[in-house]
């Protein structure tokens, strides 16, 4: 997204990105898009794991127990 709206290009036809083609290729676009999504909220997760381990890691320190 650029600007506030959403751009798609064959960057092996068009490597200078000078015909958007996300009308032309819409299907395309919105499963690039769910890609995305999920693979965003799969690194939110993720990051939240990490969080909460280290959280666990700190209380369990602070009782001497690691």
């Amino acid at each position: 997204m650029h600007g506030g709206f959403e751009e798609l290009y064959n960057l092996k036809e068009d490597p200078e990105e000078e015909n958007n083609i996300i009308e032309n290729d819409y299907e395309i676009a919105m499963e690039l898009r769910d890609t995305l999504s999920k693979w965003v909220e799969h690194i939110e997760n993720k990051k939240f794991e990490k969080a909460k381990i280290k959280e666990k890691i700190k209380r369990l320190r602070s009782f001497d127990k690691i």
